[in-house]
């Protein structure tokens, strides 16, 4: 009799349910399994808050469930994969059974009118094929904030434009003086120009233009100049900046490429320098250094999915583990400069 029960009753598929079993444990050791019921109950209520219905056919336990399945990749060959890698996604397919709202995006919604923060970078990245930008502040208590991340690279215009007119509109204040750092854009440059003005200086990462400048030379010539580049900047500023000036004129006729990159960079890389912050929490405002290991942290407590929708989740997972910034204490008397300076008229390029 109980081999008749046994035999009528459906057989068990005994490789997907250990291969589930696998990958459910791998998420408790690491922790992160009651982390992502979490995050998937906030996405579902914040997206019934905007207007999402579950049908009959459906519940929020069910949509729970669907999300997890989908963000994370805990499908049976999900306990196999490297979270720190995103795989590419079907975006429409995403939108179709993903509810409105994506997890960890409220953070980046949040008003920034109480906010304190003298430095922001604001950068791009391409992930599992796609191009995320994000802006991330320093706090004058050194925690690092997540702003905003949005699709696109800020090297398009309407990016720039959008991600600038984000944070305007969520209260964050340029009035006290900002710090803004960038790899160098001419488009974001252009965006942050006509979005807040002279309230701002902006700096360049000097890794990024000594990398670009080195590109326009010969392989060969190329340790002799990086090593030119690192003595002018090791300089102070007034004779850094000469010596700069006196580069970018003799590679007008040798390389007029290398040339056009330091003038336009020239004195934005000696921002910083100017404000006279100290090491280590000058090094951390000469690059977007910072901005770079914010994507590389997010993406490794990120589903595998599409750019945006992996930061978004883990970003906010990344800021809770996160440790305040190399020379934090000195961001208040960063944030003290700035505040005079924004009295003051640009002083971003040279006469």
């Amino acid at each position: 009799m109980a081999s008749k029960s046994k035999k009528n009753s459906p057989t068990p598929k005994p490789q997907v349910a250990e291969l589930w079993r696998r990958g459910v444990s791998r998420l408790i050791e690491q922790g992160r399994l009651m982390w992502m019921l979490g995050e998937g109950f906030s996405a579902a209520l914040t997206a019934q808050a905007q207007g999402w219905a579950p049908t009959k056919e459906e519940s929020l336990a069910t949509e729970v469930f669907r999300w997890m399945q989908q963000t994370w990749d805990t499908s049976p060959r999900g306990g196999e994969t490297d979270p720190a890698k995103p795989q590419p996604a079907n975006s429409s397919t995403a939108k179709k059974r993903h509810p409105p709202c994506l997890p960890g995006l409220a953070l980046m919604q949040a008003s920034l009118a109480e906010v304190r923060c003298p430095v922001i970078w604001v950068g791009s990245e391409q992930i599992g094929g796609q191009w995320a930008s994000m802006a991330m502040a320093a706090g004058i208590d050194g925690l690092r904030r997540v702003l905003t991340i949005t699709p696109g690279s800020v090297r398009e215009q309407s990016v720039a434009e959008e991600l600038l007119t984000d944070l305007t509109r969520r209260g964050l204040s340029i009035s006290d003086g900002l710090l803004v750092v960038t790899e160098g854009s001419r488009t974001l440059d252009r965006a942050l120009a006509q979005a807040w003005g002279g309230a701002i200086r902006v700096a360049h990462c000097r890794a990024r233009l000594r990398s670009d400048i080195l590109g326009h030379f010969p392989e060969a010539s190329r340790s002799k100049w990086r090593l030119e580049l690192d003595a002018a900047w090791s300089l102070p500023v007034d004779e850094a900046g000469a010596i700069l000036r006196h580069l970018e004129s003799r590679w007008a006729s040798e390389c007029p490429g290398a040339a056009e990159r330091l003038g336009r960079s020239r004195e934005a890389s000696l921002v910083v320098a100017r404000l006279n912050i100290s090491s280590p929490l000058k090094e951390r405002l000469e690059s977007v250094g910072t901005l770079r290991m914010a994507f590389k942290q997010s993406l490794r407590w990120a589903p595998h999915g599409p750019g945006v929708a992996a930061l978004a989740i883990g970003a906010p997972a990344w800021l809770q583990r996160s440790r305040r910034l190399a020379g934090w204490r000195r961001l208040e008397l960063l944030a003290h400069k700035l505040r005079g300076l924004s009295l003051e008229p640009e002083n971003n390029t040279a006469p």
